[in-house]
């Protein structure tokens, strides 16, 4: 019997993903990925792409108010009239000699209203020979949405729907992260790890520590529109 220690399962209040064409693969789609794993944040672009094998995923990493700030910015470009975008840059802090550091980019977020009216989303890497794809939000093709006289939902209205209802959920996900614990809870949830992680590759997903890891924020992000 392995004397390992044993942790508890990943606490995934909500997976949501999306799907767009990768344009690094061909007749490949890529995944955008909502989820949080225990009281981590994360958008996740999975790609598909022989360019993209042995890559990490490309990674937004998000604390609580981060979080918030990319529902409220879904729903700010789902409220405008017409065509309009915001980007949300991500940083961290890298050293660089001694105790010098400096303020490196991680990744950006992007939310788009094409002039179709279609809501997209896209988490960008700082390494720009990287697939730089949006992501729409539609309703599934198991689901239809109808007016109350029977009449069709429009795509864009569609869109707009389910831009809202993601981030609603991703913002109760969120607040749910943020209720406070006792220190017993909490060293239930984090026992001491050994230095044994796992590694999951970019195209098959996976739950291991990826290269260069989620960003640190400490007042360094912004938020343009």
């Amino acid at each position: 019997m392995s004397d390992k220690p044993i942790y508890p399962e990943p606490r995934i209040l909500r997976r949501l993903s999306l799907w767009a064409p990768d344009p690094s693969a061909e007749n490949e789609r890529a995944q955008f990925v909502w989820q949080v794993k225990n009281d981590n944040l994360e958008l996740v672009v999975w790609t598909r792409g022989p360019s993209e094998k042995g890559k990490p995923p490309i990674r937004a990493g998000l604390n609580y108010e981060n979080t918030l700030t990319v529902c409220d910015m879904i729903e700010k470009v789902t409220s405008a009239p017409g065509k309009f975008y915001g980007d949300f840059p991500l940083y961290t802090l890298r050293r660089t000699t001694g105790e010098n550091r400096e303020r490196v980019l991680q990744s950006t977020i992007r939310v788009v209203q094409t002039s179709e009216g279609i809501i997209q989303i896209g988490v960008f890497d700082a390494d720009e020979t990287r697939p730089r794809i949006l992501f729409p939000f539609a309703l599934s093709r198991w689901n239809d949405l109808v007016k109350y006289n029977g009449e069709p939902v429009t795509e864009s209205e569609a869109s707009k729907q389910v831009a809202r209802n993601y981030a609603a959920i991703f913002r109760q996900a969120a607040l749910d992260c943020a209720k406070p614990t006792t220190n017993a809870e909490h060293a239930a949830m984090y026992p001491p790890r050994d230095n044994a992680g796992g590694a999951g590759g970019n195209r098959q997903g996976g739950s291991g520590r990826q290269g260069g890891g989620a960003p640190r924020h400490g007042g360094y992000d912004e938020f343009t529109l």
